[in-house]
C-alpha cells in the first residue's frame, strides 16, 4: 500500500509537470501554483467558483472510520496548488489580476469563473493522458468541497458545490467510464454525491441516487449497499411513493437483528440507518407499532458508541420519542427525547444541527401534554434563542410550540402576537399552517370572538382535511369547538348538524388518530363544555 502511494505520487508529479509544460504558451511565466488552479478550473463545471468552494476542495475534510470514529482526509493535490487555494486572502488579488488579464471574470461576493476561450486554448493544449489525469482530479476536488452530515456544519447553499459535482462525474462518465475509478474512489464519490443532494430538491435527489447506483456497479461493499438503499429509500418516500421506498429496503440484506454479524462498526451503523428508513415508512402509513419494534431493533456494538453509532442512536430516539407519544406513552416520550438532546452533548464534534428543531418541538410538545407549560417554555426559549444567535432564521415550528405554551398560561396576547409573527414568514408548511389556524381558533374562541374563531375553526377542518385526512381525532376536536361555538350562540340548527357528525364518530373515540400530533389539542377538548351528544359518546366508550 505505501509502494503503491509512492507510485501514485511519483506519477502525479510527473504529469504535473507535463501539464506545466503543456500549458505554457497558453499562460505565460504565471507562478506554478497559478497555472495548475487556472488547468483545475477549466475542468469545473461553468457555473461560478466561490472562495469557500475553492477552501473546502483544497483542505482536509472529515469522514467516516470503519472504526466508527472520525479521519481527516487530505486533498490529493500539488502542495503548492493546495496552499493556493486554501488561502482566500492570497488567491483573491490573484484573481482580480487575472481578470485584468481577461482570463476569469469576477461576480458578486467574489466568485468567479474561467473566460470561455482561454479554458478552450488550455484544454486543447493538454494531451488525452492530461486531460484523464485532470478530470480525476477535478472530480475529486468537487467530491471534496462537500461536507458530510453530522460531521461538519452545514453551508446554508451547496447548489454550485452540487453543480461542479455533477459536471465532473459526467465527464468521467462520457470519456473514460465510472470502471477508472478505484473502491476508495467511488466511495468517496458516492457519499459526496448522495450528501450534496441534501441540498437540492426531490429531482435533485433521485438524480443523485441514480448516478450512485450506477457508480456502485462492481462495488463490493455492504456499508455502500446499506447507505445507498437508505438515502433512495428516504427520497422516495419524499417524492410520495412509500410503497416503492419500503421494496428498496427489502432489497438488501436483512437488517432485522440488533447486531450484524461483522465487526465493522461503519457498516452495523448503515444497517441501523437503513432500519431507522424502514421505520419512518411505517410511521408514514401510522403503522406505529411496527415502527417502534424495528427502532428496538438495533443496539450499538459496545458500551461507549462511537460517534458514527451515535449518530443513529440520535435518530432512534428522536423518532421513538415522537412516536410514542403519539400513542400516548408521555413519560417514556420525555425519557427518549432527552436521551437524544444528551447525545449532543456526549458528542460535541458531531453536528446535529439539522435535527435540533424537530428534537426541542418534541420536546416542548410533548412537555405541553404532560402540563409541563412552564418547563416546556423555558426549553424553548433556550433553543430559540441558541438558533437565532448561530443562524439567520429561527424555525417557526418551535415558535409556534412556544405560543402553545404561553396559551396554555393563559397569556393570550403574547401567545397571539407570536402567532401573527410568524404567520407572515414565508414557506410555512402545511402542518404549521394548520397549528397556526387551529392555535389562532382556541385564542378568538377564549376571547368569546366567535364570528372569529368560526372562521379559524372552519379553515382549520378545511386545511386538515384536505392535508391530512386521517388524523380523525384533531377533526373531532375542531366539530367539537364549531359545535359549542353554535350553542353559545343559540344557533340550534347548526348546532344539531355538528353534533350529528360527532355521533358519527361512534365507538371510535379512543381510537381515533391523532390524539398527541398537535399538542394542547387534549387539554382544550377537556376545557369545551361537552354537547350532549358527545358527553354520551364517552359515556358509552367509558362503559
Amino acid at each position: 500500500m505505501v509502494q503503491r502511494s509512492q507510485d501514485t505520487a511519483n506519477l502525479d508529479c510527473r504529469l504535473t509537470k507535463s501539464t506545466l509544460a503543456a500549458v505554457s504558451r497558453v499562460l505565460g511565466v504565471r507562478s506554478r501554483s497559478v497555472r495548475l488552479a487556472l488547468v483545475l478550473f477549466c475542468f469545473l463545471g461553468c457555473n461560478d467558483i466561490s472562495l469557500a468552494l475553492c477552501a473546502r476542495g483544497a483542505t482536509a475534510r472529515k469522514r467516516w472510520a470503519d472504526s466508527g470514529g472520525i479521519d481527516e482526509t487530505n486533498a490529493d493535490f500539488d502542495s503548492e496548488l493546495a496552499l493556493l487555494l486554501a488561502d482566500s486572502t492570497a488567491l483573491l488579488p490573484i484573481l482580480h489580476e487575472l481578470q485584468l488579464d481577461g482570463i476569469i471574470s469576477i461576480g458578486p461576493n467574489n466568485t468567479f469563473c474561467m473566460n470561455l476561450v482561454y479554458s478552450a486554448q488550455i484544454l486543447e493544449a493538454l494531451p488525452k493522458k492530461l486531460l484523464r489525469f485532470w478530470r480525476l482530479k477535478a472530480l475529486l476536488f468537487a467530491s471534496h468541497t462537500i461536507p458530510w452530515e453530522y460531521l461538519e456544519p452545514e453551508p446554508t447553499d451547496m447548489s454550485t458545490e452540487f453543480a461542479h459535482l455533477q459536471h465532473t462525474l459526467f465527464e468521467v462518465k462520457h470519456n473514460e467510464g465510472y470502471s477508472i475509478l478505484d473502491s476508495i474512489m467511488k466511495v468517496e464519490v458516492i457519499s459526496s454525491l448522495l450528501e450534496a443532494s441534501r441540498f437540492t430538491d426531490v429531482e435533485g435527489r433521485l438524480s443523485a441516487v441514480a448516478c450512485a447506483k450506477e457508480i456502485m456497479i462492481g462495488l463490493k461493499s455492504p456499508y455502500m449497499k446499506y447507505y445507498v438503499a437508505y438515502k433512495e429509500s428516504f427520497v422516495l418516500r419524499l417524492s410520495g411513493d412509500v410503497a416503492q421506498a419500503k421494496e428498496v429496503l427489502s432489497s438488501v440484506p436483512p437488517i432485522w437483528g440488533g447486531y450484524s454479524s461483522t465487526r465493522n462498526v461503519k457498516t452495523h451503523s448503515a444497517r441501523g440507518h437503513a432500519l431507522f428508513q424502514r421505520a419512518l415508512n411505517y410511521s408514514q402509513t401510522s403503522e406505529l407499532d411496527k415502527a417502534i419494534e424495528l427502532l428496538n431493533g438495533w443496539g450499538v456494538t459496545s458500551r461507549r458508541p462511537s460517534p458514527i453509532e451515535s449518530t443513529v442512536l440520535f435518530r432512534k430516539h428522536l423518532l421513538m420519542g415522537e412516536l410514542v407519544r403519539y400513542r400516548g406513552g408521555l413519560n417514556e416520550s420525555l425519557s427518549h427525547l432527552q436521551r437524544s438532546e444528551r447525545l449532543i452533548d456526549v458528542q460535541p464534534e458531531l453536528s446535529f444541527a439539522p435535527y435540533r428543531t424537530d428534537l426541542f418541538f418534541n420536546i416542548g410538545s410533548t412537555l405541553i401534554e404532560l402540563d409541563e407549560f412552564s418547563y416546556a417554555e423555558i426549553q424553548l426559549r433556550k433553543e430559540l434563542l441558541r438558533q437565532a444567535k448561530e443562524e439567520d432564521n429561527v424555525a417557526p415550528l418551535l415558535n409556534i410550540v412556544l405560543a402553545e405554551s404561553i396559551f396554555a398560561q393563559k397569556r393570550y396576547a403574547e401567545a397571539q402576537l407570536i402567532c401573527q409573527e410568524v404567520a407572515f414568514q414565508a414557506h410555512n408548511s402545511e402542518r404549521e399552517k394548520l397549528h397556526l389556524l387551529i392555535l389562532l381558533a382556541k385564542i378568538f374562541h377564549t376571547r368569546s370572538d366567535w364570528s372569529r374563531a368560526y372562521n379559524y375553526w372552519n379553515v382549520a377542518l378545511h386545511k386538515l382535511g384536505q392535508f391530512f385526512p386521517t388524523y380523525d381525532h384533531i377533526t373531532m376536536v375542531i366539530i367539537e369547538s364549531l359545535c359549542d361555538i353554535a350553542r353559545r350562540q343559540g344557533l340550534h340548527s347548526l348546532q344539531l348538524e355538528f353534533e350529528e357528525r360527532l355521533f358519527e364518530f361512534g365507538d371510535r373515540m379512543e381510537s381515533l388518530k391523532g390524539r398527541h400530533w398537535i399538542a394542547g389539542l387534549n387539554l382544550w377538548l377537556d376545557s369545551l363544555p361537552r354537547s350532549l351528544t358527545s358527553a354520551h359518546l364517552y359515556v358509552a366508550v367509558a362503559y
